[in-house]
């Protein structure tokens, strides 16, 4: 057996067992996931009206449901209700779409199953993403280290798509990284796959952007010929994934930036979070100067951010450097598109998280690396 199948195990038992003992016994039901409930019944093929009645009474019965701020969401009058696919979530038909189909099954609980098995195959990305940089041991303590987090626990507990698409994000990632060592038909295959399920599960289409923009720059800085070719090929594939998205956005008239901010505000003002007559753009700056105050603090104080930095400033010239930059700069403009503070942990430090883990994994397999002696020079022989 490999060294690689071999670290393999215990990535598949601490995955497995977190999987078992931690976040199937804590299913977190959200706002939002109300919406998904009735998509995927919908999808399902229940009437309109009956996934309202099964939802309603499904997510009321649920802590979330008696929180007084949020169960107004819940009770909905079947003659006025807004289609279950508001115009945030119509163009996610992923997640639904594969709840539905363990939904005759398992029910409502299905939405959380969904999260749960997302997050067994995330750590295992994961190992397969951090094998591309460093060497067997460390990528499976790396994949273990990120299913023990607290932060990706929560997402496997929950009833949204997040912990789905950040599977799909690190499979794409690790596809861009493996491709600059072997440009294989099936890395490539996996990257185009990888990159369309993101795609119809959250409007995160920009993270693999960043990250092959990120390669194809490394590679010209660095002059090297045959990385220059690998990213054009994935810009490629990028590319007809990114068409075939923006059919998608138009067909199902999704909303634009501009509307989606808008969508976010009023939900502020109706929870009395912010002013009425407070102005969009005044709101706007605010919101986002906070957002990034409260993350430069929160990455000083849990330290593996910074640690990460230092470690791209100093292998800077390794090709994987400049796709985790790419990816890095990426994740952080999303604050430019949503920077309300608590959407930051879903979609700013969720899609970084990986990014930051393969940082440090290359810092540590540069510890790692035996030293070269110097030559000793002509004249000191």
């Amino acid at each position: 057996m490999s060294s690689r199948a071999l670290w393999l195990i215990p990535v598949i038992l601490a995955s497995v067992v977190l999987a078992a003992t931690v976040v199937a016994h804590n299913p977190r039901y959200t706002p939002d996931g109300f919406a998904y409930a009735r998509m995927a019944m919908e999808d399902a093929g229940l009437s309109p009206a009956e996934t309202l009645a099964r939802a309603e009474t499904f997510y009321l019965a649920q802590p979330v449901g008696r929180v007084a701020r949020y169960g107004i969401y819940f009770r909905v009058d079947a003659a006025h209700a807004p289609p279950a696919a508001g115009p945030i979530f119509r163009t996610r038909a992923l997640y639904p779409w594969v709840v539905s189909l363990l939904f005759p099954w398992r029910g409502l609980a299905a939405l959380t199953d969904v999260s749960l098995v997302a997050y067994v195959l995330a750590t295992l990305v994961l190992y397969w993403m951090l094998l591309a940089i460093a060497r067997p041991w460390v990528a499976a303590a790396g994949a273990i280290f990120f299913a023990a987090s607290p932060l990706v626990l929560a997402l496997g507990e929950s009833d949204l798509t997040d912990m789905l698409a950040l599977a799909c994000w690190i499979a794409a990632l690790a596809s861009v990284l493996h491709s600059l060592q072997s440009r294989t038909p099936a890395v490539l295959a996996i990257f185009g796959v990888s990159t369309l399920l993101l795609a119809l599960t959250r409007q995160a289409i920009f993270l693999p952007i960043g990250a092959v923009a990120g390669a194809f720059v490394g590679s010209r800085i660095r002059r090297d010929a045959q990385d220059t070719q690998t990213s054009i090929a994935l810009a490629s594939i990028l590319g007809v994934v990114a068409i075939a998205n923006l059919v998608w956005h138009v067909l199902l008239h999704g909303v634009g930036i501009g509307t989606s901010l808008h969508i976010t505000r009023d939900l502020q003002v109706k929870a009395g979070a912010v002013p009425a007559d407070e102005s969009m753009q005044s709101w706007y700056r605010r919101t986002l100067i906070s957002s990034l105050v409260s993350e430069v603090k929160r990455s000083i104080r849990d330290v593996l951010p910074v640690l990460a930095v230092i470690v791209a400033a100093i292998d800077i010239r390794r090709k994987e450097t400049s796709v985790l930059i790419g990816a890095a700069g990426a994740g952080l403009g999303t604050m430019f598109l949503d920077p309300v503070s608590w959407d930051l942990q879903r979609i700013v430090e969720a899609p970084l998280y990986p990014v930051v883990l393969a940082a440090l994994a290359m810092g540590l397999e540069r510890l790692l690396r035996p030293r070269v002696p110097a030559e000793p020079s002509p004249a000191s022989s």
